[in-house]
């Protein structure tokens, strides 16, 4: 057993590909979420409810494709890989994206699930 496999994140992490895997997702849609360390950062969700937080630099190879406004990402395409980075020190793993030369747009995706930061505020006691 891997514990990784164990304690799933619920976004997309660098470690959940191997070396030399891309995968595809449909975007379903964009949303600015609060992370544990309190950041918000942009998430993008796809078609098959996973979702991946948006680094500077996979936000900026999609709105090249696809426009600033990621209201129009919504039914795109994109492939995912893992890849590396020399931040915060060198070879770190990270994920990258590209949107496919053909822009292949899928109609009729089903619409985003609606998340706020008072996810966690449920019935569920905490003891």
């Amino acid at each position: 057993m891997k514990i990784s496999d164990a304690f799933r994140s619920k976004y997309l992490r660098a470690n959940d590909l191997d070396a030399d895997e891309e995968i595809e997702a449909i975007i379903v849609g964009a949303q600015t979420e609060t992370m544990r360390d309190g950041q918000k950062k942009p998430v993008l969700h796809f078609d098959d409810g996973g979702a991946l937080v948006l680094n500077a630099t996979n936000a900026r190879a999609i709105a090249s494709k696809l426009g600033d406004d990621t209201e129009t990402w919504r039914g795109h395409v994109i492939m995912i890989h893992r890849s590396v980075t020399d931040f915060p020190q060198p070879d770190t793993p990270c994920l990258r994206v590209r949107v496919p030369q053909s822009r292949t747009k899928v109609e009729n995706v089903r619409p985003m699930p609606l998340h706020t930061d008072d996810d966690m505020n449920d019935e569920v006691p905490f003891n």
